[in-house]
């Protein structure tokens, strides 16, 4: 069996991600993608490629044609968007933010589900959103996977 795609799938994520998010500004704010925790800065909204868990199970062809050994890889890809309130912004503006860059993250993924070649196929299968209130303003984080 070869190695993981998961460090490739990754590196894909934040490349494109951060591509798409460049090129369609949401509202004015920029998003930064990181692989890993997220800044301190909240001038900017932030995706975080976060947790991921991988499932490995034996793949056989229909009729048994498959390579002796075969294995088939099945990853989740925890995503952590946070859009920080700017200038007194209120709480629904922030969460709509949230949920436009969102939108683009899912349509960034829609365009290419193979990842660039390297999975099967990729999709946002659930998503949940949390609004707090900050000392910096109000913040909206949304988790998907």
């Amino acid at each position: 069996m070869s190695g993981s795609q998961i460090p490739a799938v990754r590196s894909w994520m934040k490349a494109n991600y951060q591509s798409a998010a460049t090129a369609t500004p949401v509202t004015g704010r920029s998003l930064k993608v990181w692989d890993g925790p997220q800044s301190e800065d909240t001038s900017f909204d932030q995706l975080s490629i976060s947790a991921a868990s991988r499932t490995v199970e034996p793949f056989t062809l229909r009729g048994g044609f498959s390579a002796a050994g075969s294995l088939r890889e099945m990853a989740t890809v925890d995503l952590v968007l946070t859009a920080f309130g700017a200038g007194g912004e209120e709480p629904e503006v922030v969460l709509e933010r949230a949920y436009q860059w969102l939108a683009l993250i899912e349509a960034t993924t829609d365009a290419d589900p193979t990842l660039g070649g390297l999975v099967d196929v990729a999709w946002l299968s659930e998503s949940t959103d949390a609004t707090d209130m900050q000392p910096q303003g109000w913040v909206v984080e949304i988790t998907a996977r």
